[in-house]
């Protein structure tokens, strides 16, 4: 309840009812635990990396830890409250507000869980020549690449929903619209890393540690700017929503 406190009163009773929803949520938890381990496969999984490419490597890790970390909440915020789904149009809320409390509740946990992974990175790899400028780098794109999928979550949410199994671990499958944005989210990264490691020497990369923050920017408008105009295409898919997640088109 604090912690939603910091978004107002109007979203502080759907942020604190969606962080705790989410946290029991068993795909959800398996997710932000599992997730700043992927940090690992810098060091156990992918041993023939070097010095030369341990930034562009870090950075492309990070951003797929921010495209794919609690994934599944991210890119359904209305999945897995199936029937419940129904109290939304009831409530003395706006519909968009329940949609929009879902996703600043994903951006806290998905904060938390980058949290422990970048503490976890800067452990590991502080003799590894970790210069601020590798610090400030990685911390700014995972930072723009949370709040960016976020914004995609929200869009994702809407127009390619899916309902989802509380209780289930391992055959949740996300609509194909969200596998869409995850698996870009990987390849993506990959492809400009290898990239940048072919054409780019680190020390020209770490003379660009502004950049990022250019990305950051576009990223944070580009969510205030979901956040603002959703209410429109949520207001015209309102009743399919409702008749999909809870199983009435199924009827």
């Amino acid at each position: 309840d604090q912690i939603a406190g910091i978004f107002g009163s109007r979203y502080r009773p759907m942020v604190s009812r969606s962080l705790r929803y989410h946290l029991r949520c068993n795909i959800i938890r398996f997710s932000l635990i599992s997730s700043p381990l992927v940090i690992l496969m810098l060091r156990y999984l992918i041993p023939g990396y070097g010095e030369k490419s341990h930034l562009s490597m870090s950075i492309a890790v990070f951003f797929i830890l921010s495209s794919a970390n609690g994934a599944a909440m991210m890119l359904n915020l209305f999945g897995y409250d199936g029937a419940g789904i129904r109290r939304f149009a009831v409530l003395p809320i706006r519909f968009a507000d329940a949609l929009k409390a879902a996703s600043l509740a994903s951006l806290i946990l998905r904060g938390i869980a980058f949290l422990v992974a970048f503490t976890l990175w800067v452990i590991i790899y502080r003799n590894r020549s970790l210069t601020w400028q590798a610090v400030l780098i990685v911390l700014t794109v995972s930072v723009a690449g949370m709040i960016m999928f976020n914004g995609l979550g929200l869009w994702v949410s809407i127009f390619a929903p899916k309902r989802g199994d509380f209780e289930a671990m391992w055959n949740n499958r996300l609509s194909l619209g969200a596998n869409i944005v995850v698996i870009g989210g990987a390849i993506i990264p990959f492809w400009v890393m290898i990239t940048v490691m072919e054409r780019i020497p680190p020390e020209t990369l770490s003379r660009l540690w502004w950049a990022p923050a250019l990305f950051l920017v576009l990223c944070v408008g580009f969510y205030g700017f979901s956040l603002k105009f959703i209410d429109i295409p949520l207001r015209s898919r309102k009743e399919k929503l409702i008749n999909l997640l809870s199983g009435a088109s199924d009827n």
